[in-house]
């Protein structure tokens, strides 16, 4: 008999096309966006896994506290994306790449385009940004690179970082990323990341130092 997988809740954060991560502050009682930093932040929201198409958000604290957000719709998009429109209305959550600050626009572009992401994922991500927690090589020479840093919004490359010389866009390498959070300290593994410019693969070398930031 064939069997069917059930879908499951994952906790999930919204990363912008900067590299900002949505979180809640509390002193100012609204989401702001704030540097990508490896750690986890107030501000995820429960939701079916995969993805559904359309889903209504609720927001809590790592603690389990509701936060008192409006609602917000998450709706799919391409490539793993989502916007996330006001309830009721024809307006989409937006940031501002120069300020923290989020808003709400009538139209969708890049500003307004999400990755939501796992714990799993940022994991996975914090390893290859953070120096304390790794050293990345190049596969092939073992020449040491630099590690992954989002390109400034000058760039105008959305979901785009640099390692060493290869551009990386994280959104054709979320599996990559993921797969990487179950390394342990002190294993040394190869992982494939796919370019942004020719989708070829660079692969490197990744000795964990420490599975936290």
């Amino acid at each position: 008999m064939m069997q069917h997988s059930s879908p499951f809740f994952e906790r999930l954060w919204f990363l912008d096309c900067f590299g900002h991560i949505i979180s809640y502050a509390p002193s100012q009682g609204r989401l702001i966006r704030t540097p990508f930093q490896g750690t986890l932040t107030n501000g995820f929201v429960p939701s079916p896994f995969p993805i559904p198409l359309e889903a209504e958000l609720t927001w809590w604290t790592l603690y389990g506290e509701q936060l008192p957000i409006e609602p917000l719709i998450m709706k799919k998009i391409r490539r793993g994306l989502v916007k996330l429109q006001k309830k009721g209305a024809q307006e989409f959550l937006s940031i501002n790449p120069r300020s923290d600050d989020l808003g709400f626009v009538n139209a969708v572009n890049a500003w307004e385009q999400f990755l939501p992401v796992t714990e799993q994922i940022l994991q996975g991500l914090s390893l290859i940004s953070d120096p304390d927690m790794s050293t990345i090589c190049e596969a092939t020479s073992a020449q040491h690179v630099g590690h992954f840093s989002f390109l400034p919004p000058s760039e105008n490359k959305p979901g785009c970082g640099r390692i060493g010389d290869h551009i990386i866009n994280i959104y054709n390498n979320l599996s990559s990323l993921s797969a990487l959070s179950s390394i342990q300290e002190g294993e040394m593994r190869t992982i494939s990341l796919t370019n942004d410019e020719d989708n070829a693969i660079s692969h490197f070398t990744l000795s964990c130092r420490s599975v936290k930031p």
